[in-house]
């Protein structure tokens, strides 16, 4: 059979080496791909030629050679701005990596070369005037849409484990079916590809991903799914017909995270990283499932400088793309409405970047003396202001601004007596730079001093605990670690229990003050917001004769971002920050804190017992009527938790019948610490 030899450059120029082979007295075809491509009448990018010349002959032949897989037969001809790999015939013999055979011979013809090859549409062949070379019957299968292996299928997919990926690659991009006999092998052949570089996964992915039709995804299993992409236990089923809804490789990459991982922003970089994607296409798929989020879970919508980041970055239509996610994972919404109210959103926010900020960082260094990570922060919080219209964005505006928010944010113990409201002007207050625990050095310092009241801070703390011996590792700057002792004599040293109830109540209650009314308790004392860990409190106590030194250490999350936490508490822990959407003052947190305890300590020597606020503590409790894990020592109770008395005790409803009082514990989940 004979088709229309192309008139293109490449082609022409290919036709110029298979004259030059023949005239050598080699045989020489084009094959593969541009075969098959030319028959379909599809572009044609790359041509290669198989031929009965030895490597040696065809770098005598031509005059720019590479030898770019000579071990195997290929080399890499050039001609007139054109590279053409030429390929001599050959067997190959036994696959022992799945990859790669152990060995080939060059002593074949056109049919074993081309029965080596992984499917009837690519294992055919023509000669320099447009004659087809087709022994396995590859051009019918072209005109039947029909992607079918050569020979037995399952001994070419072991051969190389990544003609299991370029089965549905090739099904996806020409729009064709597979043979039943080879999707029967391809259905028990998914093992295969985990000896194929991620890499080349990847390549395969990537043009499988951009060219999938909704009728493709009845046929794809998810178990070869999850191999091709490394992704355990990925059900690709779950979300396939709605990311077809969608253009763009990263665009579906992203809807595929959004409807997949309930923390798609935390565990998108390590699923990506598994499949060997650049840096730079991470960074956008996560600016669009970062961006999505930020539409969809947010209101009001702030622009946050991340966002607006990602918009000078990859353009305002991220946020075009963004809203087209959240339409197809929400019926309820419409395109239209969502488009327009975009549109509106960008056009009310006037700046992107630091850079739209009519100061800089040199402009604070000089005026107002701010050094270090301060800079970044300073320059950060006045773009919040800014962009969200809050300030206007003027030299002198700025300047003021970033002076009153310094005096309030910089961790100073005198900034922080001016901000005491309550709480005496002259109580000790000991700032450290940096300390290995709080909790240590407030126990040394009330056991020296004769007050019945101290506070020890730092923001940047090395080595402190938590409950059952954690550690608790402030990153520098971002967080409030805070410890308070307090001199208890007479008969207050018996009602200790009572202190973390009252710790938990007062940490809320200081939140509270400064404007941050999501915050919840977990019995006994952690501080959540939004089923995420922001806050823990440790209380320990010594007995000195009838005195007992009591600390309460509270460590809170203040302005730390996603990704300075561990990869494994991503999903489970969060900052006042991120909460809010804005930095927080550290100066002014620590002093309500020192408020509100310093009030706690009146009442508490008043006799103001836990049963006058249990009632708060109960609307603020989010353990109630939950399934719980508590761990006391080496047990554990399971149960519902049914109810707190009025000494804070939590009483444990078990399958047997039986309630259980637990005075003191922690709760875990599924038996296991996390937080």
């Amino acid at each position: 059979m004979k088709i229309i030899f192309p008139s293109t450059e490449n082609f022409q120029l290919a036709k110029s080496l298979l004259q030059t082979i023949e005239k050598s007295g080699e045989e020489a075809y084009i094959v593969g791909g541009a075969v098959r491509d030319t028959i379909l009448e599809r572009q044609v990018s790359d041509i290669d030629i198989a031929t009965s010349a030895t490597p040696e002959k065809i770098i005598q032949l031509f005059a720019k050679t590479l030898p770019t897989g000579i071990a195997h037969g290929t080399v890499s001809v050039y001609e007139h701005d054109h590279w053409f790999e030429v390929t001599t015939f050959r067997e190959e013999g036994p696959y022992d990596d799945g990859r790669h055979p152990r060995y080939v011979h060059f002593d074949t013809n056109l049919v074993g070369d081309l029965s080596r090859r992984d499917f009837t549409i690519n294992a055919m062949a023509m000669d320099q005037n447009g004659e087809l070379r087709d022994p396995f019957h590859g051009y019918d299968d072209l005109l039947a849409k029909i992607v079918r292996a050569v020979g037995d299928a399952k001994s070419r997919f072991q051969e190389d484990g990544l003609r299991v990926a370029r089965a549905f690659r090739f099904a996806a991009t020409l729009g064709f079916t597979i043979a039943e006999s080879t999707m029967a092998a391809l259905s028990s052949s998914a093992s295969f590809l985990d000896k194929v570089a991620a890499e080349r996964r990847l390549e395969e992915w990537s043009k499988f991903l951009g060219a999938l039709t909704a009728p493709k995804c009845d046929w794809i299993p998810d178990a070869i799914v999850s191999k091709w992409t490394g992704w355990n236990d990925f059900l690709f089923s779950t979300c396939c017909h709605q990311i077809t809804e969608v253009d763009g490789v990263y665009d579906r990459l992203a809807l595929i995270f959004l409807l997949t991982e309930s923390n798609a922003d935390a565990r998108l970089e390590t699923m990506m990283r598994t499949l060997r994607y650049s840096r730079k296409g991470i960074e956008e798929v996560l600016a669009l499932v970062q961006a999505s989020q930020t539409w969809r879970m947010t209101s009001p919508i702030r622009m946050t400088l991340p966002f607006g980041k990602a918009l000078s970055s990859y353009g305002e239509s991220l946020l075009e793309r963004a809203v087209r996610l959240n339409v197809i994972q929400d019926p309820l919404l419409t395109l239209d409405d969502e488009l327009a109210l975009s549109i509106k959103w960008l056009n009310e926010h006037p700046i992107r970047t630091l850079k739209d900020l009519a100061i800089q960082g040199s402009d604070l260094i000089r005026d107002l003396s701010v050094q270090g990570p301060m800079i970044g922060m300073a320059l950060e919080h006045l773009f919040d202001l800014v962009a969200n219209n809050q300030l206007d964005n003027t030299y002198e505006s700025l300047m003021k601004e970033a002076n009153d928010w310094i005096m309030e944010t910089v961790t100073d113990e005198q900034v922080i007596r001016k901000l005491l409201q309550t709480a005496p002007k002259n109580l000790l207050i000991y700032e450290y730079k940096k300390l290995s625990s709080t909790n240590d050095v407030a126990r040394e310092k009330i056991a020296e001093a004769r007050v019945p009241m101290l506070a020890v801070f730092t923001d940047h703390q090395e080595s402190g605990r938590g409950r059952q011996g954690r550690a608790w590792v402030l990153p520098p700057g971002k967080g409030l670690a805070l410890s308070l002792a307090f001199r208890l004599e007479g008969e207050d040293r018996y009602r200790l229990q009572e202190w973390p109830l009252f710790a938990a109540l007062t940490v809320r209650s200081a939140l509270s003050s400064i404007g941050i009314e999501k915050a919840r308790i977990k019995w006994p004392n952690d501080i959540f917001i939004e089923g995420k860990k922001v806050c823990g409190i440790l209380t320990e106590m010594r007995t000195i004769d009838k005195e007992v030194h009591l600390v309460v250490g509270i460590g809170i999350n203040v302005n730390a971002e996603l990704n300075d936490f561990p990869d494994d508490l991503k999903s489970k822990v969060t900052s006042l920050k991120i909460t809010q959407m804005k930095s927080i003052s550290i100066n002014m947190l620590t002093a309500r804190l020192i408020d509100e305890f310093y009030e706690l300590l009146l009442k508490y020597q008043a006799k103001k017992r836990f049963s006058d606020q249990k009632e708060e503590y109960e609307r603020y409790c989010i353990t109630l009527g939950q399934h719980v894990h508590v761990r006391q020592g080496h047990d554990t109770v399971i149960g519902i938790a049914q109810r707190i008395d009025e000494e804070g005790t939590l009483w444990i409803g078990n399958d047997q019948g039986s309630v259980i009082p637990i005075r003191s514990g922690e709760i875990i989940e599924n038996s296991e610490d996390r937080v």
